[in-house]
This record gives structure tokens, sequence and C-alpha cells, in this order.
């Protein structure tokens, strides 16, 4: 009889089967490092994202923060300034309260007899003040603001002559209240040397405003009041003169 052949078979034995374990075990390590590595990516663009975002919203913010003396005033389809116009013969106008009303705490007083030197000086500063914004008159009105408001402003206003307005035409303005928020009084013991400042809150409204002295209030063809835009004058008295040292817009309902 001959010789038996062999048959040779290929080793599947206990030692492959661990070494394709270990082979399965690495890759899917490798797949959990990348998605590990994915996740954190993901995460940090997010949150790079948001830090630019919020970057972002807040030079918005810097940019459109309202200055001291507006507060992004809406836009209004004004009526044609009249530079010539003697406001008295306008009777509509005319009937409309057209007087002064001082507030200081909760005291009220409506000054119909024009004795506004009676309540302070800054009450009389006030009468000063809107008889020249009612007559058109810019070089008072100019006069009236003192020399840090316009270095504060020194970007906005012809700094060299001064002047916040350049031309006005006389102004309609009615339902004009003052409210004294606050007195301080600093300097000499001597009080003719001393320095007053005084807070306001400033409140009125324009018939048929032209926009030559208030841009953010609406023309009130009507003369329905419309809206009132509060303005926080801060006035400083010395030696007998106050000027308008910051003006800003306040929320406020009156």
């Amino acid at each position: 009889m001959g010789k038996a052949s062999r048959v040779k078979t290929k080793y599947t034995g206990p030692n492959l089967n661990i070494q394709d374990r270990q082979a399965k075990l690495e890759r899917a390590k490798k797949r959990r490092r990348m998605f590990g590595i994915i996740v954190i990516a993901i995460m940090v663009a997010v949150l790079l994202l948001l830090g630019i975002m919020y970057a972002l919203e807040m030079v918005i913010k810097k940019i459109t923060a309202p200055t001291d003396d507006d507060e992004h005033p809406p836009s209004y389809n004004f009526c044609n300034p009249k530079y010539n116009e003697d406001i008295t013969q306008d009777t509509y106008y005319m009937g409309l309260n057209r007087y002064m009303t001082y507030v200081n705490d909760a005291e009220r007083f409506v000054i119909t007899n024009g004795k506004y030197s009676d309540y302070s000086p800054q009450v009389a500063f006030f009468s000063d003040y809107f008889d020249a914004a009612v007559k058109g008159d810019a070089g008072r009105l100019n006069a009236m603001y003192s020399d840090n408001f316009y270095r504060n402003h020194k970007d906005e206003y012809v700094r060299d002559h001064k002047e916040l307005f350049m031309r006005i035409a006389p102004q309609k303005i009615y339902g004009l209240e003052i409210e004294l928020m606050g007195q301080t009084e600093t300097g000499e013991l001597d009080p003719a040397d001393r320095t007053v400042r005084s807070v306001f809150y400033v409140a009125y409204m324009i018939y048929r405003n032209d926009g030559t002295f208030r841009n953010d209030l609406p023309p009130n063809a009507d003369g329905d009041g419309g809206a009132v835009r509060v303005q926080e004058m801060l006035l400083t008295t010395y030696k007998g003169v106050t000027k308008i040292e910051t003006v800003r817009i306040v929320k406020r309902t009156w």
C-alpha cells in the first residue's frame, strides 16, 4: 500500500483570534478618538462663532449708543421753515397753552405773570432760553451753552464759532414743563462765589415743527401734542451767569 498523503491546513487557533480582536479594538479606539476630535472641533467653532457674534454686538451697541443730546431721533417730514414768520398771527397756536409749568418736588407752579426770577435764576434762564427759541434767535441760544458743552461736542458743532444752531425759524413751543430733579452748591463760603449745579427734566411740544430747533419731535401739524421726548439738562450757575453743560434724552412718561 502506498503512503497516505498529508494535507496542510492554515492554523486558525486561539492566538490568531486574539490578534483579530486586538485589531478591531484598535480600530474602534481610533474611531472614538476621531469622533471626539470632531466633537471638540465643532464645540470650539461654535464657541468662537458665539464670541465673534458677542463682540460684534458690543461694537454695534457702542456705535449706536445714544449721545448726550440725542437717542437716534425718528425721521419726520417736517413743515417748511418760515424764518420771517410772525407766529403771533397764528391764532390756533396762540390759543394753545404757552405758559411754563415749573415743578419742584410736590409743588407745581404754572407761571402766568412772567415773573420767572421769583422762583430761581434757573427758571429765569429757561424763560430766556425758550423766548429765544420762540423768536428764532439762534445767536442767543448758542450763547447759552457752556464752553465745556462745545468742547465735549467739538466734532459735531462748529467749534471756532460755538454754533449749535446755525439758523432756526421761530418755534411754536407749547405745553412747556420743567422739573427740578436735583441741585448742589460748591465753592466758597460767600454765596456769590459758589457754583450751583442744577438738573432739570424739560418737556415741551412744537406746533408745526420745522426741525430747525428740534429734529426729534413730530411736526404736530394738528396741534394734538404727539410724542414728547424729555430732555435732561444740567445747568451751572456762577456769579449770576447760567449755562447749559449737558443735554440728553431720558426715557420717561410725561
